[in-house]
């Protein structure tokens, strides 16, 4: 029998599926996947499945256009931003030429969209000494004449620190060789975002989604934000009709001034939620540190990750362990549930872990 793996392009015979853990278990409360705790399902409508939808929606561009503070012309729609970081890759890298530069511990989606392309990928890590701060002048540094993307997820996915502005800025207008990502998946938790920034600098790029803070992460929606020539090439990688009906119908109900509004004060409510439950795990004898997050998500280092991990588990309660990952050793990372829920879970960690 043929292996029919030997027509593999040899580059990625050791690629691996992306795993979620994900099932229809409705009785956990997941904390893994840092996406909203709240679901708004009941109040999307679908119609019109019969047709093909609009490759770029024109009414809700003009929405997102206004809530984002920025022309229409300067977005295109993607399916999340996952999809952004792959059309990105493949219109800019040569295979097994060009590179991109990450600054780990991040977005795991950089490096694997880079894999499939063959593109090398350049790593200048965070500061963990200091919060995980981004270091500018070593990514200036690490940079090759090859680099054709600077990837900067912020606030940084999974510690959720944010890149000052001036840093990117800087780095945008001084490397004109690259374009410079800048992966807003959880600025809505920060609100210090580089779209206005986009009319002045041709080689910004910034990523946005509806996953996380607007409570929509299964319909798959993100936004790529950049000049005009980018968004045209961008949109000659997609295929012709990439959004759903539904997607569409969703994201337009959810671009509505009272939707955000309504998002406004989940995000609220997330902040408060984050502080009340740092303060709690700040008492356990098992948590070592917690960073700041920016996010709607705690990094926390604890003495002993697999135990915290199987108590949660054992209870209900679906965290990240990323103790066995560069840079992340014995750290565990917690999405911000209900009110309901982080209670539960302090009580439980209280219980198991009070000294």
């Amino acid at each position: 029998m043929t292996d029919i793996t030997k027509l593999i392009r040899q580059d990625l015979v050791d690629i691996k599926p992306y795993r979620s853990g994900r099932n229809a278990n409705a009785e956990l409360i997941w904390l893994d996947m840092n996406e909203s705790p709240w679901d708004f399902s009941e109040e999307i409508v679908c119609k019109n499945v019969n047709r093909y939808p609009e490759p770029n929606p024109s009414t809700l561009l003009s929405q997102l256009s206004e809530y984002y503070q920025i022309d229409a012309a300067n977005l295109l729609l993607t399916r999340g931003s996952d999809d952004g970081i792959d059309i990105l890759l493949r219109l800019f890298c040569q295979p097994f030429i060009d590179s991109i530069l990450i600054c780990p511990p991040t977005f795991i989606m950089y490096e694997k969209s880079a894999k499939i392309q063959g593109a090398t990928v350049i790593e200048v890590p965070l500061k963990k000494e200091t919060d995980f701060a981004f270091d500018v002048e070593k990514v200036k540094a690490g940079l090759t004449k090859n680099t054709k993307i600077i990837f900067i997820c912020s606030p940084n996915n999974p510690t959720g620190t944010v890149v000052p502005v001036k840093d990117i800025v800087d780095l945008c207008q001084e490397i004109k060789s690259a374009i410079v990502v800048v992966d807003e998946a959880y600025i809505e938790f920060d609100e210090k975002s580089m779209s206005s920034y986009i009319n002045q600098i041709p080689n910004l790029v910034v990523l946005r989604t509806l996953s996380k803070a607007f409570g929509l992460a299964g319909i798959r929606c993100g936004v790529l934000m950049a000049q005009e020539p980018i968004i045209e090439y961008c949109q000659a990688m997609m295929p012709p009709f990439p959004l759903s009906i539904y997607s569409i119908s969703a994201a337009l109900k959810a671009t509505t001034p009272a939707f955000i509004q309504q998002v406004k004060k989940y995000i609220t409510i997330i902040q408060e939620q984050k502080a009340l439950l740092q303060q709690a795990l700040n008492k356990l004898s098992i948590v070592t540190k917690i960073w700041p997050s920016s996010a709607n998500f705690l990094l926390i280092e604890v003495n002993d990750p697999q135990k915290m991990e199987q108590i949660c588990a054992k209870n209900g309660f679906i965290v990240k362990n990323f103790s066995s990952k560069p840079y992340l050793s014995n750290c565990i990372r917690m999405s911000i549930g209900t009110q309901e829920q982080n209670q539960k879970l302090i009580s439980l960690l209280q219980r198991e872990f009070t000294s």
